[in-house]
């Protein structure tokens, strides 16, 4: 029998979800950095910001956000979660370049379908590419 504390894993399904490591930007600098510095796509359901890198050591750091404009925490958070899952579909199926990248949630995000985020994220990719 198992105890309370140990859970069995399954490191093929562990694997399999590390494939895209994505490193989250937090500091409000970085933030204003891809603002200032970056390319800038706006689609109807999301805004990217993006600052390519070059180099081996580069990797992909993302930025989520979401202004009181949208909605209430609930809207915004929806939103936020909406553009992770983005993020990560697209990343697993091509690989992103490296460099930072902030995706702006608009009014639609939290209620337009999935599939026109993703058309809006593989669309705006190649503007900021």
């Amino acid at each position: 029998m198992m105890d309370r504390c140990q859970f069995s894993t399954n490191t093929t399904l562990q694997s399999s979800l590390k494939a895209f490591s994505r490193h989250t930007l937090k500091r409000r600098f970085d933030f204003l950095n891809v603002a200032k510095e970056g390319r800038k796509a706006v689609m109807p359901s999301l805004i990217v910001q993006a600052i390519l890198k070059k180099g081996d050591e580069a990797e992909v750091r993302v930025g989520f956000t979401a202004t009181r404009k949208i909605g209430s925490a609930v809207v915004r958070n929806r939103a936020r979660r909406r553009l992770r899952s983005t993020v990560d579909l697209i990343a697993k199926e091509r690989s992103l370049k490296s460099g930072d990248y902030v995706l702006i949630a608009r009014q639609i995000t939290a209620t337009a379908p999935f599939e026109v985020l993703m058309k809006d994220f593989r669309k705006a990719l190649t503007y900021v590419s």
